[in-house]
């Protein structure tokens, strides 16, 4: 394995063995996502925690202003740990590999849902529900706001996708029309 190979697994499973330890699970899970969507919303914060001339303590003190007080101090270690092993480049990479660690020992599929607009619980159970009707397991969804999206969801599980968005539906009539 070459030396800067991230492995992904390891540094899930460290994790998820950490959160569960401190009886956390559920809310580092909500906060990685919550980390994970403050990331994609905003490539400067992202760049800047990659970018090679920023010190450690520079990133671990943007890491404890962005996320402050109200994470939890797991989510806060496992951040600051990242940082230390230069590894911040592959948290998209470990946090999807946290969620598919976590779903297989709930015994069950993880995916993701990506929607213009926040969507309510009620409807979050019930599309993950039919998903694992199709799928024929249970299934655990995270939610990914995408403004891009003009309206409609994205739905990814393992292979299985279904775009519903409108930006698909209009692709396709652009297809048809100029065939």
């Amino acid at each position: 394995m070459p030396v800067n190979r991230i492995d992904s697994r390891a540094y899930a499973l460290g994790l998820i063995h950490l959160a569960e330890a401190c009886r956390a699970l559920p809310r580092v899970e909500a906060e990685l996502i919550a980390v994970q969507e403050a990331l994609g919303e905003r490539a400067d914060w992202r760049r800047f925690m990659q970018d090679p001339q920023v010190t450690a303590e520079g990133k671990r003190h943007a890491v404890e202003c962005l996320v402050g007080e109200q994470a939890h101090p797991v989510v806060i270690h496992f951040l600051c740990l990242l940082i230390e092993e230069k590894a911040t480049q592959a948290l998209d990479e470990i946090i999807a590999a946290f969620f598919r660690e976590v779903a297989d020992q709930r015994e069950q599929i993880s995916g993701e849902l990506s929607t213009p607009v926040p969507i309510s619980d009620a409807r979050l159970a019930l599309i993950a529900r039919e998903a694992g009707r199709v799928i024929g397991k249970r299934v655990s969804l995270r939610v990914r706001t995408d403004r891009s999206i003009l309206g409609g969801v994205r739905l990814k599980v393992g292979d299985f996708v279904m775009d519903g968005t409108l930006d698909h539906h209009l692709d396709r009539l652009r297809r048809r029309l100029a065939s």
